[in-house]
Formats: structure tokens, sequence, C-alpha cells
């Protein structure tokens, strides 16, 4: 069953090398008064490189956009982890159940028993 799931989720899985999504850092820039800020240059920048700038407008708002790249194999192993944790929470409930019921019914089994025998 595992494997079926598996072979599905590789079938179903974008085979495009990268999905860009968009997303970007965004604000208002405000004086301590709490009136806007403008003309002022907002730098982002990851590990010491700036990856994107914007100068405050009018009323202090400023957006720097971002490309996040997401790797389909990335979001594969993801969904892989994510559904062995699922199955092995199921698995563990199911060996559970089967304990709880198959103690009860030897006891309701050892009882009809000692009725039938009288004891």
């Amino acid at each position: 069953m595992l494997a079926l799931a598996l072979m599905l989720g590789v079938l179903l899985a974008p085979w495009s090398a990268a999905d860009a999504q968009s997303q970007s850092v965004h604000g208002t820039l405000r004086a301590p008064d709490g009136t806007p800020v403008a003309g002022v240059t907002i730098i982002a920048a990851r590990n010491g490189a700036e990856v994107g700038k914007d100068t405050t407008a009018k009323d202090g708002t400023w957006e720097i956009p971002q490309d996040r790249v997401v790797r389909w194999l990335d979001q594969f192993a993801q969904l892989l982890v994510e559904g062995i944790k699922f199955g092995s929470i199921i698995a563990i409930c199911a060996v559970g159940l089967s304990l709880i019921f198959a103690k009860t019914s030897a006891r309701s089994r050892s009882a009809l028993l000692s009725r039938a025998l009288g004891t």
C-alpha cells in the first residue's frame, strides 16, 4: 500500500525543475511621532548579500519582492516524511485497538466457557 502511495505521489508531483512562488517583505516606516517617513532606502540582505531594496513612498510604505524557489524533490521528501509519520500513528492505533479487542474477546470467551461448564 505504501509503495502504491509513493508511486502515485511521484507520478502526480509537478515535473518542473522549480516552481517560483512570489513573496515579499513589506512595511511602513514611521517617525516616533507617527508621521510617515519618505525617501529612505530599505535594503534586505541574506548572509551578507543584498537580495533586494526599495525606497519608502510618501506614505512611508515599502515592499521588497523576493522569489522563493521550491524544488519538487524537496516537496516530495517533506511529504514522504509526513506520510510516514501519519502512517505510523495509524499503525500504532491499530495495534492498540487489536490488543484491546483481543483481550476483551478472550475474557468473554472464558466467561462463556466457565458458564457452560458450570464452574
